[in-house]
């Protein structure tokens, strides 16, 4: 089984951008071949949250997986956030 694309937003409160990064989440999975899962998560403030999607994924049998963040701001907090949102999901699922 190839490992999962997993997109990481840092979230948004703007209904619009969360639409527009969905359609970019859809339109990639379009794109890849059907064997490659691509899946998204937010770490704060929109929905799907990161927690929830890794969660997901590990429950459709998935161990191990690629994550990609995608900031369009530079912000540099998510450079922080991402990797310890991370850790703590590898320790929620060890597998």
């Amino acid at each position: 089984m190839k490992p999962p694309l997993l997109l990481i937003g840092h979230g948004t409160g703007d209904d619009s951008g969360a639409a527009e990064f969905g359609r970019f989440v859809h339109r990639l999975r379009c794109r890849l071949d059907r064997s490659t899962d691509v899946a998204a998560g937010y770490l704060e403030r929109a929905r799907p949250r990161l927690g929830d999607t890794v969660a997901s994924l590990v429950g459709r049998g998935h161990h191990r997986m690629i994550a990609l963040p995608l900031t369009l701001n530079g912000e540099r907090r998510a450079g922080l956030d991402i990797p310890a949102h991370m850790a703590a999901e590898q320790q929620r699922h060890p597998t």
